[in-house]
């Protein structure tokens, strides 16, 4: 059944595409939307060049109609408008897609929340959840160890909700991981470092993978205690720590997609007195593993084409002499700011937490 579903879906998107100049694809949050397209794009489109456009901070300071005039859309067959909920922002894009000649051949996609009433030359999509049925499926398709399904899938189910891009993580860590832990997994909804049995993690064992849910107060805290523990996390989790480290600072935040982000894995912004944008890099190395200068290069490249007031590369290491000549030599101190083990250290340690 869930075979047949999924094939549904990317068939019902491919056509969709193929034949309609606009198409929206639209759910609930969680259904699953980005991860029927991403799977439909790989499997019918991955010939094509595809621009994708996602809600950042720096399209909050400078505009949407200023983001996108700003790209020559005849260079692409796809463009997609991921996660664009606001009624605002929809109204810029078909503003934008309206203006342009009956001749261009781009095709456009609307990811959305909300489910819009659309002209009749838009194809609409609805994404919903997998049911339990479903999930069973996806798993015997996805899981290497099969024979843990018909004792844990209910389990599976439940804590996923039938939410793909959950399953899908899931699945990714059992597959990477012993199974053996499903039937006590909190993993999505556990604040505080746990190890793979659900248990809080001793502060002086820093040899086992940490398993993360929620970056809160209580995570923080239980790492500014600890700092080596920044080792354990996984490279996405400490982005998330790094993120919510500027976010309790004031800063407007986001995360940029795990898939490719062009040398930017953090956007921080604030538009009070003045308005800037931060691009931040983050490097989870081994303490041996020194973050060198063509990190810093890039980094630099990045930021000067994209004109943004400066750039943060935060590392569980250090820095190269190298790359902190490079720095020096150029006079880029007020542009790239350097963040090893011991500056995040010493930030940690310096935030106001409400522990519990």
């Amino acid at each position: 059944m869930y075979k047949i579903k999924r094939e549904k879906i990317l068939d019902s998107i491919m056509v969709s595409i193929m034949n309609n100049k606009i198409t929206y694809i639209y759910g609930n949050p969680g259904t699953g939307k980005s991860f029927a397209l991403r799977e439909c794009i790989n499997t019918y489109f991955n010939k094509f060049k595809i621009k994708v456009i996602n809600m950042t901070p720096k399209m909050f300071i400078q505009g949407i109609s200023f983001t996108l005039s700003s790209i020559d859309i005849n260079e692409y067959d796809l463009c997609i408008f991921d996660n664009f909920d606001n009624i605002f922002e929809q109204q810029e894009i078909f503003k934008y897609i309206y203006s342009l000649s009956d001749s261009n051949k781009t095709k456009f996609i609307i990811v959305s929340h909300n489910e819009q009433k659309t002209k009749n030359y838009i194809n609409s999509i609805i994404i919903d959840t997998f049911s339990e049925i479903e999930v069973g499926q996806y798993l015997m398709m996805n899981l290497y160890y099969t024979e843990m399904i018909d004792i844990y899938h209910r389990k599976i189910f439940n804590e996923t909700k039938g939410n793909p891009e959950l399953l899908e993580k899931l699945t990714n860590i059992l597959n990477h991981d012993t199974p053996y832990y499903v039937n006590d997994i909190n993993i999505f909804y556990k604040p505080c470092i746990i190890d793979s049995l659900g248990r809080p993690i001793d502060k002086n064992d820093t040899s086992i993978k940490i398993v993360v849910s929620e970056i809160n107060d209580q995570l923080l805290y239980e790492l500014s205690q600890n700092p080596k523990s920044l080792y354990n996390l996984s490279p996405y989790d400490f982005e998330r720590v790094i993120a919510k480290m500027f976010e309790k600072n004031g800063f407007t935040v986001k995360i940029t997609p795990q898939t490719r982000d062009g040398g930017k894995d953090i956007f921080i912004a604030k538009n009070d007195l003045c308005s800037f944008l931060f691009y931040v890099e983050c490097k989870k190395y081994a303490p041996n593993q020194h973050v060198g200068i063509d990190v810093i290069q890039r980094l630099y490249g990045v930021v000067s084409a994209e004109k943004a007031t400066g750039g943060i590369i935060a590392t569980t290491s250090y820095f190269t002499k190298p790359a902190k000549d490079y720095i020096q030599e150029h006079q880029l101190e007020h542009q790239l700011t350097l963040q090893d083990y011991n500056t995040i250290s010493d930030i940690l340690k310096s935030l106001q937490y409400k522990t519990q």
